[in-house]
């Protein structure tokens, strides 16, 4: 409290100060009136009267606000002298009442911040009374649309629905699909939302959900950093806003080879060369889980290989494996890979070995003729059944696999 200086008369106390700054992102309680002074008769007794408090602070967050009675933050009147001819205190001002809503309704003059007008009277008519108070400030931040006066005038804002933008992968890949969704709060009544891609329309105009969202899917990001921004244009009631975000798209290896050819047993299997792209410098190949077929070999370079010598049991046999590709910056890539070994063809009867029970069945279908390949006798799959088949019979005659 503060104290008026002594003279003739005891001097009225100062009146209190407005409380915050204009749009009340500062919000201060209202400042007390200053005490009067004693007077010239009791100088140090403290008789002035004492200077009235000031209003505090309100604050009101809701969605829909409807001010039906008196909502006040004023400052008191100040208080009469106490003493011979000492001054009278002076009056406070008015606090704060700050409020958040997306539409209200704040009838007339319903919200009030005013200073107290009467400060304290000074004693025998020679002190001084005290000072009326400032009033306060009134602030309303709201998002659809509101009604009604204040006392003193609000200082009322439209703001724009609040915006949330995420991405459902980051960093991410080059070429991979990354889903952005925007979130609006409160959700508008209507308007659309555009995705812009380094201040380029990445999407149309899209209609906001029930639920204030909107989705959308790109797999176009180039390699780098990229501003993502989501535009909402507003609609009868609502500001258009906007979010953004920082995405980071990484350069990144992709396995191009994602299937084999089957080998045959007892033949040599055409070498393979596994492909990558994406990535940075030359690859390494390595095997990370499952077995090539027996004899098969998978070069760092990428190069399978080997001769299909065996499959057990005699018969078709699948041997899975993933592969994984490492360009020189260490960014990988995998792939689940198979290759099926099938019987050699010579082995008629598919029991392992080549004997005369194979001879026995190409026996019984010597010199006759259909599709290429239409029954096992075909060895070489040209359609007959002739000296031709039984020569290749003869030439593995004995051998087993």
């Amino acid at each position: 409290m503060g104290f008026g200086n002594g003279g003739t008369g005891g001097l009225g106390g100062a009146p209190g100060n407005s409380a915050g700054n204009d749009d009340l992102t500062e919000m201060v309680f209202g400042g007390g009136g200053g005490a009067g002074s004693s007077g010239p008769t009791y100088p140090n007794q403290n008789r002035g009267g004492p200077g009235g408090n000031g209003g505090g602070i309100i604050f009101i967050s809701a969605k829909t606000l409807n001010v039906l009675g008196l909502i006040s933050s004023a400052g008191e009147n100040g208080g009469n002298a106490a003493g011979e001819q000492a001054g009278g205190g002076g009056a406070g001002a008015a606090g704060s009442i700050f409020i958040n809503a997306q539409t209200a309704t704040l009838g007339s003059d319903l919200i009030t911040a005013i200073g107290a007008t009467t400060g304290g009277t000074g004693d025998l008519g020679i002190g001084v009374g005290g000072y009326p108070g400032a009033n306060g400030r009134i602030v309303l931040d709201y998002y659809s649309y509101y009604s009604g006066t204040a006392n003193p005038s609000l200082y009322a804002v439209q703001m724009p629905p609040s915006f949330l933008l995420n991405s459902s992968d980051n960093p991410s890949g080059y070429g991979q699909p990354i889903t952005f969704t925007a979130s609006l709060n409160p959700i508008p009544d209507g308007g659309t939302i555009q995705f812009q891609y380094n201040g380029n329309n990445l999407s149309d105009p899209l209609s906001i959900n029930a639920s204030g969202q909107v989705t959308f899917t790109t797999s176009s990001l180039a390699v780098g950093t990229q501003t993502i921004t989501a535009i909402y244009s507003g609609d009868t009631n609502y500001m258009g806003s906007t979010g953004s975000l920082t995405q980071t798209v990484n350069q990144v290896v992709i396995m191009n080879t994602i299937s084999l050819p089957d080998g045959v047993g007892d033949t040599n299997y055409s070498p393979q060369i596994l492909s990558a792209s994406g990535g940075t410098g030359n690859y390494t190949w390595t095997i990370v889980s499952g077995t090539l077929p027996d004899n098969f070999t998978l070069s760092s370079a990428g190069i399978i290989s080997g001769q299909t010598v065996h499959a057990y049991p005699p018969s078709p046999h699948t041997y899975t494996f993933t592969v994984q590709a490492t360009d020189s910056t260490g960014d990988i890539a995998t792939q689940q890979l198979s290759i099926t070994v099938t019987c050699p063809r010579w082995d008629i009867n598919v029991d392992g070995v080549c004997n005369y029970l194979d001879l026995t069945l190409l026996g019984i279908y010597y010199g006759q003729s259909g599709t290429p390949g239409w029954i096992p006798e075909d060895i070489n799959q040209d359609g007959v059944v002739n000296y031709l088949d039984l020569t290749e019979l003869g030439i593995y005659y004995g051998d087993s696999w």
